[in-house]
């Protein structure tokens, strides 16, 4: 079994459509997001989710994915006052066209 026959077809068409590279850090994001268990996500916490997974993947690379996630429209930023903390939450619209939450 390959890496790339281990990415659902719906992660492959929302990465491609949005124009980023399917890396295996950018998967396992896109699919722990779109498993639809949690309403909005920090880094630290898809962080800690990833790491339950098995998955090698640096603090930076989360937050840089959740950023690149934010620019093309999957996710919403919900910033937390007096705080460097943020919250992402999945906009659904964007999702159900890109395919995330199937």
């Amino acid at each position: 079994m390959t890496k790339r026959s281990r990415c659902p077809d719906h992660v492959r068409r929302m990465l491609r459509a949005a124009g980023l590279r399917l890396t295996y850090q950018r998967i396992a994001l896109a699919k722990l997001l779109g498993n639809g268990e949690r309403q909005r996500v920090s880094a630290e916490v898809l962080y800690s989710d990833v790491l339950k997974g098995h998955v090698r993947v640096s603090r930076a690379t989360v937050g840089n994915a959740l950023r690149q996630f934010e620019r093309v429209g999957v996710l919403r930023r919900i910033a937390v006052p007096r705080s460097k903390k943020a919250w992402f939450v999945i906009d659904r619209r964007v999702a159900r066209r890109s395919e995330l939450s199937a």
